[in-house]
């Protein structure tokens, strides 16, 4: 750390060395993981290259579970995040936090090309670009707000997984979440 309020994370990837990367984190102090879905992070639009990948997340949980440490290191999730719905179920399936980017890209104006690209036009000031970020932050906000209290919580934070359920066994399998109609 350069200064005393400085996070230190790791991004982890791949469902595969969070056996050894969650113990490491956590012996040394660090504050988060951040849980790539897109399996892409550092290359331009990540997001676009497929669907994201939940088993990181549900596999992230299941081992801080297993060691006792859930609450010792945020989990921040990056992947296909579209909407505030999508942060209430990622939330409720144990991240901290998640990273919007193609949403916030294409409130900015951008345009995803044919190689599935982002391109941005020049038709919009910096103020319009700032103003688009605070009202999809917000729209976002309120609809992961909604779906709280849908679910009967007040507080975003207290979702579990409890309160959702996958519609299909793909789904199910990939989240941990329960399959409707089973316990």
């Amino acid at each position: 750390r350069l200064t005393d309020d400085q996070l230190l994370g790791l991004s982890v990837s791949s469902p595969d060395v969070l056996e050894e990367t969650i113990p490491f984190a956590l012996e040394n102090g660090f504050d988060m993981l951040l849980l790539d879905g897109s399996h892409g992070l550092g290359t331009p639009w990540a997001e676009l290259s497929g669907e994201p990948d939940l088993t990181i997340l549900r596999d992230a949980v299941t081992i801080l579970r297993r060691l006792r440490r859930e609450e010792e290191i945020d989990l921040v999730f990056f992947g296909g995040v579209r909407s505030g719905t999508d942060t209430a179920k990622l939330i409720a399936m144990g991240s901290t936090a998640v990273i919007l980017g193609v949403i916030l890209g294409l409130a900015v104006g951008g345009e995803i090309n044919a190689n599935h690209e982002m391109q941005f036009a020049a038709d919009r000031s910096d103020a319009e670009r700032a103003e688009a970020v605070a009202n999809i932050l917000t729209a976002s906000a309120q609809e992961a707000s909604m779906m709280a209290r849908c679910t009967g919580k007040t507080n975003l934070h207290n979702i579990e997984p409890e309160d959702l359920r996958a519609i299909t066994l793909a789904t199910a399998e990939a989240t941990g979440v329960p399959l409707t109609g089973t316990v």
